[in-house]
């Protein structure tokens, strides 16, 4: 995989020389694909991981004083994936969801009340005690998303990109980084 990674040129200088580091944040929320490092990734040939790692970082991330892409190269294997568009990962995940709600909502109380916390979604939680307590070995995790780019839907069923969080720091190609001012 090719991933798109929206930041700073503070930060890019951080990642060149300590490598990515995987967002375990004991106060926040982890993400919704959970904690790790999140990047854009194509979903078909027409396209565009760039421009949404663009859009994502220009938009989201307003507190940087300039914006960069990183390019990567992502060596996964494929048994080591958690693809979340797959209906058969999506019904097992689901059923663990159901079953395990409260521990869920439990864990979720101890991040502090942010604003993602206030919108109730806490996918990134059970997806970590899902990882935890069926002892998967997994690399990364890969979904279709919404991210509201423009402000104009908060949310929407309407996919606009791929994303996937890596949790092994070990798969992202350090060594050839390509680095783009926008």
């Amino acid at each position: 995989f090719l991933g798109y990674h929206g930041t700073s040129s503070e930060r890019t200088a951080k990642i060149k020389k300590h490598g990515f580091i995987k967002s375990n944040s004991k106060s926040s929320l982890p993400g919704d694909l959970g904690f790790g490092a999140y990047f854009y990734i194509s979903r078909n040939d027409n396209d565009v991981p760039f421009e949404n790692a663009s859009k994502y970082v220009k938009n989201i991330k307003t507190r940087y004083e300039d914006y960069v892409i990183i390019e990567t190269v992502l060596s996964i294997e494929q048994d080591k994936i958690l693809d979340l568009n797959d209906m058969g990962t999506k019904k097992v995940l689901e059923e663990f969801i159901e079953k395990n709600y409260d521990k869920i909502i439990k864990s979720a109380e101890k991040y502090k009340r942010t604003p993602a916390y206030n919108r109730g979604n806490f996918d990134g939680v059970a997806l970590n005690i899902f990882i935890k307590l069926l002892g998967l070995s997994v690399d990364a995790a890969i979904q279709d998303t919404y991210t509201n780019f423009d402000g104009l839907y908060k949310s929407s069923n309407f996919k606009n990109g791929r994303e996937i969080c890596v949790k092994n720091m070990n798969i992202i190609d350090l060594s050839n980084l390509k680095v783009t001012k926008i």
